[in-house]
């Protein structure tokens, strides 16, 4: 009797303590890509909107894991490009990636001086897993999918251009920086710049450099993939005015990067009648209750 006293006891405790180290996140901001649709070096060119949340454990004073998902947008245009060929390229494309990711959080500088600092810089690193859909708005304006066109002749039933199929769930590897402020023992404001190396090179739907021949899909029947694929005639080029001049880029896979604000809530253990303990604030967890007792 007194050992299974003994280890409720410790149970009970080990439970207090997990659920001091846990925290609720969520951040705001902007998202943009680099690929062949967006190479310029300027920060966030083309963004689009993101929101990211998850939970954080820690592992000690200055390491913590984070689980967290994701809803970032990726877009690019050659009709902004500096670049001539680009314009003369004329593609663009769009897709939302959700996204997951196991990360490492590391409070570096405190670890360096074995204190904490009213403001935290932090390296953040880990894998993901994330799936993306990229569309283009064609000639009339409409939205169109482009994985199940095969602008690259994937669709063609051709040997030759097998290698160019791929897979629209992919995983990525991240990296960032970020600094917080804690404004409390329970809550962490702060800013956090995050970029994602991928395994796939066909986020935007470009990879090879060179164009499939229209002469090809229309073969086929493929006449949608054949207006995809080379979109110069829109702007009054021939296929042999800019056949070698490049689609694609394929010495180099994509990646996306955001610009978070991030805030950051401890989730402290609260009884609530009958020994249980939920992460609620106060005034919601005795709402939770018929006979709330009295704090």
């Amino acid at each position: 009797m007194k050992k299974s006293i003994f280890i409720f006891i410790l149970l009970l405790q080990s439970y207090n303590s997990f659920s001091q180290r846990v925290s609720a996140n969520i951040s705001f901001g902007q998202s943009a890509y680099f690929g062949e649709l967006q190479q310029k070096t300027i920060f966030l060119e083309q963004s689009s909107l993101s929101v990211i949340g998850g939970i954080s454990y820690d592992i000690n004073n200055y390491f913590r894991i984070r689980g967290e998902l994701g809803l970032i947008e990726a877009k690019g245009d050659d009709k902004l490009s500096a670049k001539v060929y680009a314009r003369q390229r004329n593609l663009n494309f769009k897709t939302t990636i959700y996204e997951a990711a196991l990360l490492g959080e590391f409070d570096y500088l405190n670890w360096i001086l074995k204190k904490d600092l009213p403001i935290t810089p932090y390296l953040i690193f880990g894998p993901g897993i994330f799936r993306f859909n990229p569309t283009t708005i064609d000639r009339n304006g409409n939205k169109v999918y482009l994985h199940g066109i095969g602008t690259e002749g994937q669709a063609l039933g051709n040997a030759n251009y097998n290698y160019r199929k791929y897979n629209l769930i992919q995983l990525n590897f991240q990296v960032g920086v970020g600094s917080k402020i804690k404004l409390s023992e329970k809550v962490n404001v702060g800013i956090e710049v995050s970029l994602r190396k991928l395994t796939t090179d066909y986020l935007d739907d470009i990879h090879d450099r060179t164009y499939v021949d229209p002469s090809e899909f229309l073969a086929k029947g493929q006449i949608l993939a054949s207006q995809l694929s080379f979109r110069g005639d829109e702007l009054g080029y021939t296929f042999a005015d800019l056949k070698n001049s490049g689609r694609g880029n394929n010495n180099n896979e994509d990646f996306y990067y955001t610009f978070q604000f991030r805030l950051s809530f401890r989730l402290n253990n609260l009884p609530i009648g009958n020994g249980r303990y939920y992460y609620f604030s106060n005034k919601q967890a005795l709402k939770s209750q018929r006979n709330p007792p009295i704090l």
